[in-house]
């Protein structure tokens, strides 16, 4: 079931100076859909879209099978189920503490104090932020305030959670440790939609990939369709997986089944068993 769907969406910041050209895709609920993409491809200017930030020239967006509409009531409503992580998590942390900010979003959808409170003690634990939870937010590292402003967002419970390079700003640590978060959420049924150029990430967490290439789709399928494709990739400056080359050479070398694509390490080393 589609949870959001574009139809021809076209949109210019200038005039004669397209940034998103008739473009048309669907998200299906409880997927996780990454778009791949150079810097200048539409992946921000596609995210304010869908959570009403931007209206199309032309074309339309539909939720839930329904067109939105941009009067404020429908537009508040969008953005209680609709939200979006920024690249720079500075853009999103408006409290002067931790709890400040968190507590921010479910106060202002309505939610008692006591509601928020419980989502408060329920996200700092998940996030691994229970210690910060008074801890004034300029004090934070980068990868402490990225862990705050996703936070954030999911004290609100949306049902879908945009992400734009959640991982651009995270040490490896930390960046391993929201990879989890995530993989935790599309456990949980949640549906997801990831920016990156991390071809790997794309492979670890995708069901679905869109690759965009100045403004348009050029290519959308599960992983295992899209990321063997190397002279696509190079249309959009990307390259192979790491795995994907690695699978290439063990083929050839007759160690593992031809045609066969690990998603992970583990899922490599079980075709190794498997072959041998």
């Amino acid at each position: 079931m589609d949870l959001m769907r574009l139809d021809k969406v076209s949109f210019s910041y200038e005039k004669e100076k397209p940034v998103l050209k008739e473009l048309s895709l669907s998200l299906e609920k409880g997927q996780c859909h990454v778009i791949l993409g150079e810097n200048g491809a539409g992946k921000s200017t596609l995210f304010f879209h869908l959570n009403g930030l931007l209206k199309p020239d032309s074309g339309e967006i539909f939720y839930c099978g329904e067109p939105l509409k941009y009067n404020n009531s429908s537009l508040s409503a969008l953005r209680s189920r609709v939200v979006l992580l920024f690249q720079n998590p500075d853009d999103q942390i408006l409290g002067a503490t931790v709890e400040e900010d968190v507590s921010f979003g479910p106060l202002n959808l309505g939610l008692s104090p006591a509601e928020t409170n419980k989502r408060i003690d329920r996200i700092l634990d998940k996030m691994g932020l229970t210690d910060l939870r008074f801890q004034p937010t300029a004090y934070l590292s980068g990868g402490e305030k990225q862990k705050v402003a996703l936070a954030g967002i999911l004290v609100m419970e949306p049902e879908l959670l945009i992400f734009d390079e959640p991982m651009s700003s995270l040490d490896p640590l930390h960046a391993s440790v929201v990879e989890e978060i995530l993989k935790d959420l599309k456990a949980e049924g949640k549906t997801l939609l990831l920016a990156t150029h991390d071809v790997n990430l794309a492979l670890r967490l995708a069901d679905k990939i869109f690759i965009l290439n100045q403004g348009m789709l050029i290519k959308e399928g599960s992983p295992e369709e899209v990321l063997i494709d190397e002279s696509l990739l190079r249309q959009a400056n990307l390259v192979l997986p790491d795995l994907v080359k690695t699978a290439s050479l063990l083929q050839k070398a007759g160690l593992i089944a031809a045609g066969s694509i690990p998603r992970s390490h583990q899922e490599l080393a079980e075709m190794l068993n498997a072959f041998s």
